[in-house]
């Protein structure tokens, strides 16, 4: 029997020293069908961990495809054990410069944060983040500086310029946009046919589940003009209802 299906090699891993021999663990099996064995796996000296990579530079270095599977809930934890600093997932493909990263609770935030972004000569430079404060509030975020953009608070106000809602003409939006110079909604409409862009107010009674029909003397939709007055936006100028 002159092939072998298998192997454990322990081989020296760098110069040795005076007492300091640093050694490494080979492992190897012989495919289907093949002659002798490969290299599949190694321990460097450094403790790192190489899958089908004879030159691994993290804890595991895998080179191909990995999966993880159970009968039950299927766990991918990423455990951190010291503070400060934050945890990524990188992708980064060498062969095309094609690189991005996810960043969970970077040196920035404190609170159920994470960050999607494509690291370029200026590190962060095409970003996107969603953050959690500590009352529920979600927060979206973008470019280097983690510039808020939008919010979701914790009664569920979609806030756009704002960091807390606000009642205009005695009313509380659940979309509230505010800006200095920039605070417009648009509907546009591109497309081959006669169609327009629509904006609609619909009305019934009963609940969204279970509608009912409107009452003689319903009102099913105003638009309210508020200005503010020196103390709030309460009164209203003009209506169309």
């Amino acid at each position: 029997l002159n092939s072998i299906s298998s192997f454990v090699r322990g081989v020296v891993d760098s110069a040795v020293a005076s007492g300091s021999i640093p050694g490494r663990l080979v492992f190897g099996t012989t495919a289907s069908g093949g002659s002798t064995p490969n290299e599949r796996m190694r321990i460097t000296s450094t403790g790192y961990v190489g899958i089908n990579n004879t030159s691994p530079s993290f804890t595991l270095d895998v080179s191909g495809d990995a999966k993880i599977s159970a009968s039950g809930n299927t766990v991918f934890q990423i455990a951190k054990t010291t503070t400060g600093g934050e945890t990524r997932l990188t992708y980064d493909n060498t062969t095309d410069s094609k690189r991005g990263q996810v960043r969970f609770n970077w040196a920035a935030q404190t609170w159920g944060a994470f960050e999607i972004y494509y690291p370029t000569n200026a590190a962060n430079s095409q970003a996107i983040g969603l953050q959690m404060g500590s009352d529920g509030t979600i927060f979206y975020s973008t470019t280097t500086s983690d510039t808020e953009r939008a919010r979701i608070d914790s009664n569920g106000y979609f806030l756009i310029g704002k960091s807390s809602s606000a009642a205009y003409g005695s009313v509380t939006g659940k979309l509230q946009v505010v800006g200095t110079t920039d605070a417009h909604i648009t509907l546009k409409r591109s497309s081959t046919d006669a169609n327009e862009p629509v904006f609609v107010f619909a009305k019934s009674r009963g609940t969204d589940g279970s509608p009912t029909s409107v009452a003689s003397g319903d009102t099913i939709g105003a638009i309210r003009f508020a200005g503010y007055d020196g103390s709030s936006y309460s009164n209203v100028g003009a209506a169309i209802s």
